[in-house]
């Protein structure tokens, strides 16, 4: 199991954000997390992150417990982090955004060439937006170079918030097809998805949280099918 999370819970002041949630991510899966606006969902990503502090329970990752370690040291132990709203740096180029998430492993002399290399066969178009303001890129643009800049830290799991929000159909596809291809390279993906039918086509197991717990939990295939899901998630 890579990451496990037992019995969290974060607060927000006096409200409570997530309710003694529990989730198991294993090695080369895509598991997502589905539910409605204010279900904890980015609340989950950012305390894995380590962006917020849990009031009580555990993440153990490959065997170590992360829930005290600042953020660059989580980082470097391979967990990225794609925000909701792609956070572009401003007044960087693509270039230089992609840059900016090589610093838990650059310094030590390490050509940045091969990541690199690896992020535009991914997306070809940010090999040709390279010189160009990273804020100037059209949206579809930006969600690429967020996903990029993620990859340049060269990560084992990697955590995507709302990657299809504002996107048109036809560039969502295109995105989640990338990120099928990121994960059969081996990389474990953990995905907030909106679009519980996007969630349900790609993942390989699905979290449904309602009201800061988890109500439900399965693989995608049997949830697809479940009427109960359906009826709520689906449009059915």
């Amino acid at each position: 199991m890579m990451l496990s999370i037992e019995n969290l819970v974060v607060n927000y002041g006096n409200i409570i954000a997530l309710k003694s949630i529990s989730m198991q991510i294993n090695e080369a899966e895509i598991v997502a997390l589905i539910g409605a606006n204010g279900a904890g969902k980015t609340t989950t990503l950012r305390t894995i992150s380590g962006l917020l502090r849990p009031a009580s329970g555990s993440i153990t990752y490959n065997g170590e417990k992360i829930d005290t370690w600042p953020v660059e040291k989580i980082v470097a132990a391979g967990l990225s982090h794609v925000p909701e709203g792609r956070r572009i740096f401003p007044g960087l180029t693509v270039l230089e955004n992609l840059k900016v998430a090589t610093s838990t492993w650059a310094g030590r002399g390490q050509s940045i060439q091969p990541e690199l290399e690896k992020v535009y066969r991914l997306f070809p178009k940010l090999r040709e937006r390279t010189s160009q303001l990273g804020w100037s890129l059209s949206g579809g643009e930006q969600q690429m170079l967020a996903i990029g800049r993620a990859m340049m830290s060269r990560p084992k799991l990697l955590m995507l918030d709302e990657v299809s929000l504002g996107l048109a159909p036809n560039l969502v596809q295109d995105i989640f097809q990338t990120i099928k291809e990121i994960n059969q390279s081996g990389l474990t993906i953990l995905l907030i998805e909106q679009n519980a039918n996007l969630a349900l086509e790609y993942a390989h197991r699905v979290y449904i949280l309602e009201n800061g717990e988890v109500v439900m939990t399965d693989t995608a295939i049997n949830l697809a099918k479940n009427p109960q899901i359906q009826d709520s998630y689906l449009g059915s």
